[in-house]
Formats: C-alpha cells, structure tokens, sequence
C-alpha cells in the first residue's frame, strides 16, 4: 500500500530480488508481480476519507455520509470541499495481544524521580533519613570473598519485602537483613537501637565499639535484592528468612567474619 507509484514499483523490484533469491522460479514471481503493476487502481487517492478504528456500530457512517453530501453541495460556502462523499476507511482495532503483552524494556522503578532499571537508589523523599546512608549502585560484594553480585529488583527506601546489606564505613564487617516492611522503617528500628545502646542487638553492638551514635555515621545501606511477597504472609516471611539465610551464608556475614549472629 503505497502513496506514489515510483514508491510503488521500486518496493515491488524488492520484493522481486527478494523472493528470487529464496528460490522462488523468476517466471513465477514475473507473472505474479505483473497485474499489480499493469492494472489500473480504482481508488483515488485524492478522494476524501473518514479514517476511524473499526466497531461494528459504525457500518452505518458511510450511508449518513452519503445522506448528508447533498447537503454541503447546496450551500455556496461548502460544495467545493469535496468532489464526492468521503468514504469511510477503518483501521486495525487493538487485540488482546496488544493490551496484554508488552515490549520487554528494561523495567524502571516506581518512583518518576528515578531512571535506573535495576539497582539501589535514593527515593529522594524531603526528609528521608534513609537517603543520608543508602548508597544508589546496581551491585554489593563480600568483603570476605572479594565477590561481587547484582542487586535484584529495583530497590529505594519506600522499597518493602527486601533483603539488604549493612557494611561498616570504619572495617569490613557486614550484616544481612531482611523485612517485609519498608526499608526506611527497618532502619528506624536499628537506628533506635543505636541511640538507646541496645548492646544485644549486632548493628548497634558494632557502631559502639566505633564510638558511633548514628547509623549513617557508621554504615552504608543497600537493598540487594527484592523478593515476590507471597499474599501468605506466614509463607512471606518463612520466603524472606530463607532468602536472608541464603545470602548471609553465600556472603559469609555471620560472626566472626561478619556481624550476623551464628
């Protein structure tokens, strides 16, 4: 379907070469490609057209159109306007494959401030306590086996159902948590434990022996991976204690090598 006949022919010669050299006997394609180029159109293409996706209500435009021209050819102001009726052109309705698959890009976070696809970032929230210590990166390592891993999901402080890593800014000690809540919540609760001495917990043991008092003074924070929440919520979090495990012995943070308690 082409606009001018020189657009037309050329793509014909294409299509020409094209199916002659899959084999096609050139006699075949010859005789094929003849009738379209030798026949004449019975479209116009000048003629006017009404171009709207196809319902089966609207059969009927074509006759109200058809009613309705005599009507602009007896006013002086509009009986130039067409030289016939215009004519009724449907397009393609949208299926279900086009409302239900989407083009695989890369998937982008939630928030509109953000760009990256996967990784840890910043929610840029006024206020947000968590942004002060978050480090925004697409990967986290062992700082006992030099390994190095991608996050999994796109990940913010807003971010719930998430595994993430504490490290020490003073050693290399590092901690593998986990909550289904937001990751901003999870880190109120270990920044009470700082600022009240909870010496029974492992993160604000630590930060002590540092003489620290703030969490972002003595850790940075990635969310490292986040997890499907199950609607379960018993399921949830046996998922979310399973998963942590899993990285606490792949990254080796349990003591003495790091600061999760065996």
């Amino acid at each position: 379907m082409c606009s001018k006949q020189s657009d037309f022919l050329q793509y014909i010669e294409k299509l020409s070469f094209a199916f002659s050299n899959r084999g096609y006997p050139k006699k075949l394609v010859k005789n094929q490609f003849k009738r379209p180029k030798t026949s004449k159109s019975t479209c116009n293409l000048s003629d006017p057209k009404f171009i709207t996706t196809f319902s089966p209500g609207l059969h009927k435009i074509n006759h109200i159109m058809k009613t309705a021209f005599p009507i602009l050819k007896e006013s002086d102001d509009t009986k130039d306007l067409f030289s016939r009726s215009p004519r009724v052109v449907f397009q393609k309705p949208k299926t279900l494959k086009n409302l239900l698959v989407k083009p695989k890009f890369p998937l982008s976070c939630n928030r509109k401030n953000e760009t990256t696809g996967y990784g840890c970032n910043q929610c840029k929230r006024p206020r947000c306590k968590t942004c002060k210590f978050i480090k925004t990166t697409t990967s986290f390592n062992s700082s006992v086996t030099k390994e190095s891993y991608p996050v999994v999901g796109c990940i913010n402080c807003e971010s719930s159902n998430v595994i993430y890593q504490i490290n020490c800014k003073h050693c290399e000690k590092q901690y593998i948590g986990q909550t289904s809540n937001q990751l901003s919540i999870r880190m109120t609760g270990h920044r009470f434990s700082l600022t009240h001495d909870e010496t029974n917990k492992p993160v604000a043991m630590h930060a002590k022996m540092h003489n620290e008092k703030k969490i972002e003074a003595c850790y940075d924070l990635i969310g490292i991976k986040k997890v499907n929440r199950n609607v379960n919520e018993k399921l949830n979090r046996y998922n979310l204690k399973k998963c942590e495990l899993a990285h606490q012995l792949v990254l080796k943070t349990k003591t003495p090598n790091g600061l999760n308690i065996q």
